[in-house]
C-alpha cells in the first residue's frame, strides 16, 4: 500500500498538513501515518505516544531545533500555533488546526513555531521529533498569557507542573532572541 498524501501548506511558513488516506472495512480501519519520503527535511527519529484526558492543555511550547510530526490515533485535539520567528514572513501569525482519527491528517510544526495542544475529549496522539527529546529543547510560556493572545475553549484546564509554572510570554520572547538567526537558517534550508 502506498498512499502519497496531499500536502497542504497552511498559513504559517513551514507548517504542513498531510491529508492521510484511511481504509475502512468490516474489521475496522487502517491508515499510513508516516513514510520517510513524505518529509525530506527534519525527519522524525524519536516517536512518542500521548494519552490525554478531556480538559487538558499541553504547552505553550517552542522548540529551537526539532520539528514535530503529529497524528491523532483516537479522539481529537486542537493545536494552536503562533509563529515566533522574527525573520519569517508570517511572524506572529496565528494558526489553529484540529486533528482527529476519523479524518486522519499529520501536522508538521517547524522549530520556532510556538504551539499548545487542547484536549476536550480523550485522545491518543502519536508524535515524532526530528531530534531526541531534551529539556533544553523545551522553551515555554503560560498558555493563558494575555500577550500570547490565544483563545482556549477549556476554561479550567488540567496542566502539568511544568506548564503551570511556565513564565511569561515576554520572558519567552527574550529567550528566543539569540535563536532567531538559527531559525532564519532553518527556514532557508526548507
Amino acid at each position: 500500500m502506498k498512499s502519497v498524501p496531499l500536502v497542504d501548506t497552511q498559513n504559517i511558513n513551514g507548517v504542513k498538513i498531510l491529508n492521510l488516506t484511511k481504509y475502512d472495512d468490516s474489521r475496522g480501519s487502517l491508515f499510513e501515518m508516516y513514510r520517510n519520503e513524505w518529509i525530506t527535511k527534519k525527519q522524525p527519529i524519536q516517536w512518542n505516544i500521548v494519552h490525554s484526558k478531556p480538559n487538558v492543555i499541553r504547552g505553550f511550547h517552542v522548540h529551537p531545533n526539532h520539528a514535530d510530526y503529529l497524528v491523532c490515533a483516537s479522539g481529537k485535539f486542537t493545536i494552536k500555533m503562533r509563529d515566533l520567528r522574527t525573520k519569517s514572513s508570517t511572524y506572529l501569525q496565528f494558526q489553529e488546526v484540529t486533528l482527529n482519527s476519523e479524518n486522519p491528517s499529520a501536522l508538521v510544526i517547524p522549530p520556532g513555531v510556538g504551539h499548545g495542544f487542547e484536549f476536550t475529549v480523550y485522545a491518543h496522539v502519536c508524535y515524532g521529533l526530528s531530534s531526541y527529546w531534551s529539556l533544553a529543547e523545551e522553551l515555554d510560556c503560560r498558555f493563558d498569557d494575555k500577550n500570547l493572545d490565544i483563545k482556549w475553549s477549556v476554561k479550567k484546564p488540567l496542566l502539568s507542573d511544568r506548564d503551570n509554572k511556565s513564565g511569561s510570554y515576554q520572558e519567552l520572547i527574550k529567550m528566543l532572541e539569540p535563536l532567531q538567526s538559527k531559525f532564519l537558517n532553518q527556514m532557508k534550508s526548507e
